[in-house]
């Protein structure tokens, strides 16, 4: 039983990562360069990353699909 929730937590987990990661971050980042200010770059990184994620979001729903099919 318990394992079935970890599961379930872990799976929500990952879709709403995914889902700011690949929708509500590139949003931002597209705010953010209109501003013009420099950034910390970590938040450069998170940025960056959620654009590729935008990019690529077929690619990344496959590698999600494959990895949960474990």
């Amino acid at each position: 039983m318990h394992a079935s929730i970890r599961r379930l937590l872990l799976g929500a987990g990952l879709l709403v990562t995914l889902f700011l990661m690949g929708y509500v971050v590139p949003r931002f980042s597209s705010i953010y360069e209109d501003v013009g200010t420099d950034l910390p770059m970590a938040s450069r990184w998170l940025l960056r990353w959620g654009q590729l994620m935008d990019a690529h979001a077929t690619l990344m729903a496959l590698m999600a699909q494959g990895s949960s099919q474990r």
